[in-house]
């Protein structure tokens, strides 16, 4: 029972334990993207072409005198740097005679700290808008303008995790992934004026504002509020400043400087009493050496050292253009930047010199508002006329405005956030400038006068040969002057051939013009020199130096020679003609491929006068083909409006890729390939493959990226062919504008995914700190400041039902920029969860995916969605679950995992201490009821014992009933036996007494001839008498012992058995019991017959055995098969004879030494019948007692039982042999050892 109990225990507590569901191993997902597919490469038969020569008898066109290098140079301004139009001004400065005033800050004037407590309420989530790319733009600035509020941006915040926060007019905005989190009045703040923004060392916000300082924690939600009835010098709060961990700076407007320690909760004021220039503060600094700068509107500035206890003042008078100071900056240690109207003034601590830096240089600024410094060293002043980016060591500054691409003329904040993005807030909304890669936009009609753009090549000067509507435009490699050549109608495409020629289509019909640099002249070929049609296109260059060209409209192909300008146009009856070759590609052995826009490719083998096509009855999958390209490895790239094809020759295979492979679309423009990987132009974006694989084909490792506008790309849309310059740079377009990206080395984007909410039941939820609230509550309360109203939300929670749903969720602490619980546990019936995750950082606008998977629920990862929240997951059970999610962006790659851990707690029916309880409960009732069954047991018992007694009586009893029948039965089957012997003895002793009778009658009449004889005294006669019935007496003689022999037998199997074995002639034996088996038959069944064979081995010695018993076996079986064959006699089946067939042998086996191998063996004695054979069904069983075939009444069933027991004892083996239809043979093998004589 004890051991019954501590089993249970031990499994009552295993299932009370929490399900753990789930490991923290990282899941690799699986690939989203479906293997490419191949075809088998094959060409269809190859047909002959011929050429016609078009120029024969044609006179090449007047050429024309023009010098591109005396052709009129404009400047062109794509935002490069300029050099200063007068130069700075400098003059001495002695810093160290500034007018200066002791200074002790522990003197100064000093209060406790009082502020009010508010719960922060849940902020109002938006989505976060995506920037657009002006239309002006000359460099990637990214533009937000389609915010929800419209009022200026005051100032920004690049917090600790790397988010945005934006101070405005309406209120605080928290930009985080693709959400954005705003503050207002209905969160809890006093005032949605926000003018400055700072982050303290416990990462709460210190908001200046309008109505005091606001100070949020998001981590506690709580807000302290510190306004003039507090004990702040004014309300309108300018700036603020944190000096160290204990103290906060804050400039008011007509308030001076207040000092606030949260440490020792005091407050200190400095105002124009304790020696400041004046109250109006604008703006403050801590320089590199710990001085404090603070800037007034008329006072100038003041720098504060407190470790000196001095004050020094810089004003008009001392130094300064001006005493209104709007911003202080420090460029470097001891270089300090003091805007003041439309002046700067640079004061260098280091060299002892005040730099004057104005608008006269060229610089487009006036009341500078902000500053940053790049990591080029150039210092970017926001101001109210603009951006200006100045390179002061060498004298040089770029403006750029809203013209260039900029929201808005009047930028008040500037701050670069860790993926080197810099933000620019303004009065109307949000610049965006990548401070890592540059991206130049060259624009119709703003940089060059055209209303579209063609075609972009570079010569071999670097020059930049740009085809527009209007002709063509000359850029010069620097990028700063530009010239125009013009042509009536415009030039469409351009190329460049071996020779420097410049090889020019126009839009309209007026053919083709080729500009030789070297001898600086134009001709313009159309039909009247050999031309097939005045609409071509140039494409390639091959090694013979002919150029082919196509004809759009009507699909013709002509090649025109680089020197000599001899024409070639293909037969215009071969079938090549009909749809327009889109690009071309010569291959190493001098073939000419064509993509066509409906023939697929065509393969001009140009040596045999043949081509072959790769259409889609060859193995590509679309008739359109746009471009060709051959790669590194001699492996054929083609686009197609069905994706991407690489044609492999050596294997004879067509690789095929399209949107199912990750592209970005199916419909591919062209196709480039850079140093290491391939860019794939399509109708809706740009495709990068990076793959060490050559066919993009086999690498589990290729990363795809996927580029957008965000990137520097000007549009989805590509109408030409794009290109490396010789510098490096992508060159692209469409009709619009053109983009030259710069290699930019590496990418500095941090990827990583953040879990930013969670809804239960369908309701997002916040969670705070409880333990830094609590915190909060208790200096609060110390310091006397009341807290009832914040019991309500101790949780965070904002209404009666969510505080409700608060009070039964349970977390120890928050982590993360989106206050994720640590440890959440949640109440049964709070199952129904949804996560919100984003992959979206500041400044990283690229288009997402993610994945996501519940470990715990979900058996693999989700399907790839641009949705930034997961599914619902209804009814979880309790458990422990581990959410997963990962993003990827234009990288191509996954991000790593972020991972967040919740349990679902049991029913309280379900708890640890419930099993507890049933534990005990069990184990109670389990006692009460052992006891109450022992004491049925006992009676039983008692009871039993008795019903066992008489149950025993009754079965011994049985048992001797049982043993007297087996016995009778025994007997009865020995008599049944006796019944045959007996049947064939009576058989046998008739036949002798039968020849006693007879002989005995005739010795009689003898005699009685004898005394004749002897009376007539004939005793010669009466001698031979005499011997006649001697002979007689004889033959009595004889059969009177056989008849005696016989009777002898019969009483010796009767006689009980004494087990004794005595040395017996098998032979003599097995005869005997078969004519007694036999005549015992036929005296019960006068009608019986059958004939006997027998095949006694003669040589079969003596052996000792219990010759009653083996008589018994052979009698029985021999029996056995008389009855089988009579039985099928009397069936009547034609031709059928009855046979049994007894004989013995001896079988030697080699064992034993030589010389005794006569001593080892068996001898078999075999009865077989041709009766109706023993059925397989019953085969196994007619061995077992009390199993009969026979009748009802014809059979014990212990015959063969009896004869299996008696060979067994004999040590020998007793089997048969049987088909069922045909017969049986039962063989019995007696074994010689210890039984010869």
């Amino acid at each position: 029972m004890k051991q019954t109990i501590t089993t249970l225990s031990i499994l009552l507590l295993i299932f009370s334990c929490d399900r753990i569901s789930n490991n923290s191993s990282y899941i690799e997902p699986d690939n989203e993207y479906l293997p490419p597919s191949t075809t088998p490469l094959k060409f269809t038969n190859p047909k002959p072409f011929t050429w016609l020569n078009s120029s024969a008898n044609k006179s090449l066109p007047d050429p024309v005198f023009i010098d591109i290098e005396r052709l009129p140079k404009e400047p062109l301004d794509l935002l490069d740097f300029k050099p200063f139009k007068t130069p700075v001004t400098q003059k001495d400065f002695d810093f160290e005679t500034l007018p200066s005033d002791y200074f002790d800050i522990d003197s100064l004037p000093e209060e406790k700290l009082k502020y009010t407590l508010s719960a922060l309420g849940n902020p109002t989530v938006i989505n976060t808008p995506l920037p657009e790319i002006k239309d002006s733009a000359q460099t990637n600035i990214l533009v937000i303008d389609d915010l929800e509020f419209s009022s200026a941006i005051n100032d920004l915040l690049i917090d600790g995790q790397g988010d945005t926060w934006i101070a405005t007019n309406d209120g605080l905005y928290h930009f985080a992934g693709d959400k954005c989190y705003q503050y207002g009045t209905d969160q809890g703040l006093k005032s949605i004026t926000i003018r400055k923004i700072i982050q303290d060392e416990k990462g709460r916000l210190w908001l200046g504002t309008s109505m005091g300082i606001i100070i949020l924690d998001t981590k506690s939600g709580l807000i302290k509020t510190i306004t003039k009835d507090e004990g702040l010098g004014q309300n309108d709060v300018t700036s603020i400043l944190l000096v160290n961990k204990d103290e906060v700076w804050v400039g008011t407007y007509d308030g001076g400087i207040d000092i606030i320690n949260e440490t020792n909760t005091s407050i200190k004021h400095l105002t124009y009493r304790q020696k400041i220039s004046e109250n109006y503060i604008l703006n403050m600094m801590k320089d590199s050496k710990g001085r404090i700068w603070v800037g007034t509107t008329s006072g100038g500035v003041d720098i504060i050292d407190i470790d000196k206890n001095w004050i020094r003042h810089c004003k008009y008078s001392t130094g300064l253009n001006d005493n209104a100071v709007y911003g202080l900056f420090e460029s470097e240690p001891g270089v300090i930047w003091i805007s003041s109207g439309e002046f700067v003034n640079i004061m260098d601590l280091n060299q002892s010199k005040m730099s004057l830096l104005n608008t006269d240089p060229g610089i487009n600024m006036a009341y500078v508002n902000a500053y940053y410094k790049d990591i080029k060293g150039y210092v970017w002043l926001a101001s109210n006329k603009g951006l200006s980016i100045v390179d002061l060591k060498n004298s040089r500054y770029k403006n750029i405005i809203s013209s260039n691409g900029l929201v808005n003329k009047t930028f008040l904040s500037i701050k670069k956030n860790k993926n080197n993005k810099i933000w620019i807030g303004t009065n109307e909304g949000i610049n965006i400038v990548d401070e890592i890669q540059k991206v130049t936009y060259i624009n119709k009609k703003k940089d060059i006068s055209a209303e579209q753009f063609g075609q972009q090549i570079e010569d071999q000067n670097g020059n930049i040969w740009i085809s527009t509507d209007k002709g063509v435009s000359i850029i010069s490699p620097d990028l700063k002057s530009k010239r125009f050549l013009k042509i009536f109608g415009g030039i469409a495409f351009i190329f460049l051939d071996s020779r420097s020629k410049i090889w020019m289509a126009g839009y309209a019909s007026q053919g083709l013009f080729i500009y030789d640099k070297k001898m600086k002249t134009l001709r313009n070929f159309n039909i009247t020199h050999g031309l097939a049609d005045n609409l071509l296109l140039p494409a390639i260059e091959d090694k013979s130096g002919k150029i082919w060209c196509t004809f759009p409209e009507n699909g013709g192909i002509m090649t025109i020679h680089v020197d000599d300008f001899k024409m070639q146009t293909l037969n215009l009856k071969t079938s090549l003609i009909g749809k327009p070759a889109l690009g071309f590609l010569e291959k190493e052995n001098g073939d000419i491929w064509m993509s066509t826009a409906g023939k697929g490719i065509i393969c001009l083998d140009t040596k045999a006068g043949v081509y072959r096509e790769i259409n889609d009855t060859t193995g590509l999958k679309t008739k359109f083909v746009s471009q060709l390209k051959s790669d590194k490895n001699n492996k054929i790239w083609f686009g197609s409006d069905n994706g991407i094809g690489v044609i492999d020759e050596s294997t004879s295979e067509i690789t095929h890729f399209n949107a199912e492979q990750g592209f970005v679309d199916k419909e591919i423009a062209t196709i480039l390939f850079n140093k290491n990987n391939t860019l794939i132009f399509s109708s809706k974006g740009v495709t990068e493959l990076v793959s060490s694989d050559s066919s993009f084909k086999t690498d589990p490792n290729r990363i795809i990226k996927k580029y957008s506008k965000f990137r520097g790309f000007p549009a989805s849309q590509f109408f030409n062919i794009p290109f490396y310059s010789k510098s490096g740079a992508l060159w692209c377009s469409d009709m619009s504008r053109i983009s030259i990206i710069q290699p930019d080395g590496t990418d500095t984007l941090h990827h990583q995914t953040y879990i930013t909410g969670i809804d239960v039941i369908n309701a997002p939820q916040y969670f705070n700190d409880k333990s830094r609230f609590q915190e909060e509550i208790n200096k609060a309360k110390a310091s006397g400041i009341k807290t009832d109203s914040l019991l309500r939300y101790k949780n965070g929670a904002q209404d009666e039902d969510e505080i409700a749903q608060k009070n039964e969720i349970k977390w120890n602490g928050v982590d993360g920029k989106f206050n994720l619980p640590l440890d959440l546990r949640l109440p049964y019936y709070q199952n129904y969860l949804a996560f919100h995750f984003s992959g979206t950082e500041d400044g990283n606008f690229d288009k997402k995916v993610y994945r996501y998977m519940l470990k715990g629920a979900d058996q693999k990862w989700s399907t790839p969605s641009e949705k930034s929240v997961s599914k619902s997951y209804l009814n979880l059970p309790h458990g422990r679950y581990t959410f997963q999610v990962v993003s990827k962006g234009f990288d191509g790659r996954w991000s790593t995992p972020t991972e967040f851990t919740f349990i679902i707690l049991p029913p309280w029916w379900k708890t640890w201490w419930a099993y507890v309880l049933y534990m005990i409960g069990f184990s109670a009732l389990t006692y009460v009821f052992s006891i109450y069954r022992s004491r049925q047991l006992i009676r039983a018992n008692t009871l039993l014992e008795e019903k066992v007694k008489l149950r025993t009586k009754a079965l011994d009893e049985s048992i001797s009933e049982l043993k007297s029948t087996q016995s009778q039965l025994i007997q009865s089957e020995k008599m049944a036996s006796l019944g045959e012997l007996t049947a064939g003895i009576a058989h046998e002793i008739q036949n002798p007494l039968n020849f006693v009778n007879n002989f005995s009658d005739v010795s009689n009449e003898l005699i009685e001839e004898m005394n004749q004889e002897l009376d007539k005294g004939d005793i010669t006669e009466a001698k031979a008498i005499a011997a006649d019935v001697q002979q007689n007496l004889e033959k009595i003689s004889h059969h009177g012992k056989r008849a005696a022999d016989i009777v002898k037998g019969m009483l010796q199997h009767s006689r009980s058995n004494s087990g004794t074995k005595e040395p017996t002639d098998i032979n003599v034996l097995t005869d005997e019991y078969l004519r007694l088996a036999y005549h015992g038959l036929r005296a019960k069944d006068k009608s019986f017959n059958a004939s006997m064979d027998t095949n006694f081995d003669t040589n079969l010695p003596k052996i000792n055995v219990v010759s009653q018993d083996i008589g018994r076996v052979i009698l029985n079986l021999i029996t056995n098969a008389f009855y089988a064959v009579n039985d099928r006699s009397k069936k009547g089946e034609p031709g059928y004879a009855p046979k049994v067939t007894v004989s013995t042998k001896r079988v030697a086996t080699p064992s034993g030494a030589p010389g005794e191998q006569s001593k080892y063996g068996s001898i078999l004695i075999s009865v077989s019948d041709n009766g109706s054979g023993i059925p397989e069904a019953i085969k196994d069983k007619i061995f077992q007692p009390f199993f009969t075939t026979k009748p009802t009444g014809q059979g014990t069933g212990l015959g063969l039982s009896l004869a299996y027991d008696i060979i067994k004892a004999h040590e020998g083996e007793l089997k048969v042999e049987t088909v069922d239809g045909e017969g049986s043979t039962f063989i019995i093998q007696l074994p010689f050892v210890n039984m010869l004589d």
